[in-house]
């Protein structure tokens, strides 16, 4: 902190983060400096022939490079480790000493290019087996030069350059005040641009249509927003959240357990929320819906002999089952479908709609009918692809509708699948013939994660034309809705976390008060990074344990 400024931009890495690339590089060529002096030793009399001379040289000059490499990677890693986070004076000749090393890869590579012409070519007299040898040295010394490029478009930082608000606050000196706003807002969407072909490659299989577009940019434009004001490193992500933890397990250790007071909560007038065998049937539903991926992992051992009980090989992709009932995007043989039977012990005849399309701001759900508890159970899958996350982190505020209520607004993604749903529902009549069936039934709305987001604000859109209607939502995501659309919730919405569950606690405020957190604690550290990431990684693997 901050990034590594060297040939005019800057990089993705701190000046403290090249202890371990570098010792890696050091250990690398250390053995490889042993394994080519070994054999210019013991086969120097074989390279007595027709061009042995020529290999022999190309032998010496690696010899020679190596050497200069392992003594300038030593300097950069000595002074890695000096100063702390924030303290990067001690380190202020490392931009010097990189452009050094970068200088050392000329002739390396110049070398390589004539090593590669000297030894694959016919050796007249020379002993195959030693040719053999240089030709692996000549090899290898190319695979270690693309692994450096690699590493280089690695930390390659799209945004570093010199103009680039963001990193060079400088460059606003002598601005006029339009000229600075100006620039900030070019910095703004160079950044969410690149950000947005960030997202596109890393979710290419997610497509490419209207609705992905919009999420791609929505994605963009909130990540550039939240790294506008700060210039960290991945390591120091990492060192912050280490020393974050470290703060916590000391504040854990230090707290009186005398001190903690526990509270009798009161109940609710609501029957239903004292009911927690409702809570747990109506859960078998939420996760019925994510079909029978869920199914397999939670039954490892006897899933696929259950299921196949259930299947009907050989059938239509969509169109219409056994009771009248419409099945839209399952598999040949309705595998999906046969998870839901099993989840909830249901009757094909139960179901009366199910769709597993699945699109950005377009996810499936389910229609059945629960005589055990006579409702009619409309059910949203969670997050289970790339598309879904997309829905997911589209997390801008969108204005709801809810008569009466002022302020009311939601996350836009989850909105957009609400409506998806909710409109899909109206068009297709799907709970007047549900409620044709059973008039006297009630209306349940399920869902878990994304699925218990998207019930929540369905549930707002069908409240009206059905008042007594109530929604199960478990572990839904944080920062779905304001607070008055919260507080309108209250009567018909019952939210279910389970304990330190990360989803109902990740929102857009809460990843800001971390970045405030993280950036004060890095501030106030006085401890080298290399000693808070070992501690990181110490942690991570006791966690695993």
């Amino acid at each position: 902190m901050p990034g590594l400024v060297v040939f005019g931009r800057r990089w993705e890495i701190a000046s403290d983060d090249l202890l371990f690339p570098g010792g890696l590089e050091i250990f690398i060529r250390a053995i490889w400096l042993l394994a080519i002096s070994i054999v210019y030793n013991e086969h120097r009399d074989l390279l007595k022939c027709a061009d042995g001379n020529l290999l022999a040289a190309y032998l010496i000059g690696v010899i020679v490079q190596l050497c200069l490499i392992i003594v300038i990677n030593a300097w950069i890693v000595h002074v890695s480790m000096q100063g702390t986070i924030t303290n990067y004076r001690p380190r202020k000749q490392m931009p010097s000493l990189l452009y050094v090393r970068f200088a050392l890869y000329i002739p390396e590579l110049a070398w390589d290019i004539i090593g590669t012409y000297w030894t694959f070519r016919d050796h007249v007299g020379c002993n195959r087996d030693v040719v053999a040898i240089v030709e692996g040295a000549v090899i290898f010394s190319w695979i270690i030069l693309v692994i450096t490029v690699v590493g280089i478009a690695v930390i390659f930082d799209p945004l570093g350059s010199r103009n680039r608000f963001s990193y060079w606050p400088e460059e606003q000196q002598g601005l006029e005040s339009g000229e600075t706003d100006q620039l900030m807002t070019s910095a703004r969407s160079a950044a969410a641009r690149v950000w947005e072909n960030r997202c596109k490659v890393l979710c290419c299989c997610a497509g490419f249509d209207e609705h992905s577009q919009n999420a791609f940019s929505d994605v963009a434009q909130i990540i550039a927003d939240f790294f506008k004001d700060v210039d960290l490193t991945p390591s120091d992500i990492a060192a912050g959240l280490a020393l974050l933890q470290e703060d916590q397990d000391r504040h854990c250790i230090s707290r009186d357990p005398m001190s903690i007071v526990t509270t009798q909560p009161q109940p609710h007038r609501d029957p239903r929320l004292e009911d927690l065998g409702l809570v747990a049937h109506y859960m078998k539903f939420a996760m019925a819906a994510y079909g029978w991926p869920l199914y397999v992992y939670t039954n490892p051992l006897t899933s696929l002999c259950q299921l196949s009980t259930e299947c009907s090989c050989c059938s239509c992709t969509s169109g219409q089952v056994e009771g009248g009932a419409l099945i839209m995007s399952d598999n040949c043989c309705r595998c999906h479908l046969a998870g839901i039977l099993r989840h909830t012990g249901l009757m094909a005849t139960d179901v009366v709609y199910a769709t597993f399309h699945n699109k950005v701001y377009e996810i499936p759900f389910f229609v059945a009918l629960d005589h055990d508890r006579r409702s009619v159970v409309v059910a949203v899958r969670g997050t289970l692809s790339l598309r879904d996350a997309l829905t997911d982190l589209s997390a801008e505020s969108e204005t709801i509708d809810v008569e009466g209520v002022e302020g009311t607004f939601a996350h836009k993604g989850i909105l957009q699948a609400a409506i998806f749903i909710h409109k899909k529902l109206e068009e297709e009549n799907i709970l007047a013939n549900a409620f044709w069936k059973v008039p006297d039934y009630s209306l349940v709305v399920v869902g878990h994660s994304l699925g218990a987001g998207t019930a929540s604000l369905l549930s707002i859109l069908l409240r009206p034309a059905y008042p007594r209607l109530f929604c199960y939502a478990y572990s839904p995501p944080g920062g779905l809705m304001s607070k008055s659309t919260a507080e309108y919730t209250k009567n018909f919405t019952c939210s279910i976390v389970l304990g330190k569950d990360l989803v109902p606690r990740l929102g857009i405020s809460t990843m800001e008060d971390l970045k405030s957190k993280l950036i004060s604690a890095i501030n106030s550290s006085d401890k080298p990074k290399v000693g808070l990431v070992l501690y990181y990684v110490q942690l991570v693997s006791v966690m695993k344990n």
